[in-house]
């Protein structure tokens, strides 16, 4: 038995938040079946993205919890390619918590904030 873990995150416009993450960071979003709504007519509910395998999930939330400055949404676990992915979601504008480093436990990581204040951590073995 495998297992996959996909976070899902809130946030207040889902809609928008979708178009951000597919537009900073190149998740696919299937414009028919990745979008929800939980009343016809009404405003979208739940996202679901995809990049490569790694999910995520938005949700519409009133207040979305802003978390503290090392407390993250999400760790997403890279095989390589940690600098190039930097580089290309601050090309993008995307708020910096932290940039590439060296960490003890023997990966690299950079920490990324969303629209939604969301903190996401992308880490490589060194």
């Amino acid at each position: 038995m495998s297992w996959r873990v996909v976070p899902v995150l809130g946030c207040r416009d889902v809609a928008a938040s979708a178009a951000w993450w597919r537009d900073q960071f190149g998740f696919d979003l299937d414009p028919d079946e990745g979008l929800w709504r939980a009343d016809p007519g009404g405003p979208v509910t739940y996202a679901i993205l995809d990049r490569g395998g790694a999910g995520v999930h938005l949700q519409r939330r009133a207040a979305p919890e802003k978390r503290d400055p090392m407390h993250y949404d999400a760790y997403f676990y890279l095989e390589g390619g940690i600098d190039e992915l930097f580089a290309t979601f601050t090309g993008n504008g995307v708020t910096v918590v932290f940039p590439p480093c060296d960490e003890p436990y023997g990966m690299r990581d950079f920490g990324i904030e969303t629209m939604d204040g969301h903190r996401l951590n992308f880490g490589a073995p060194r």
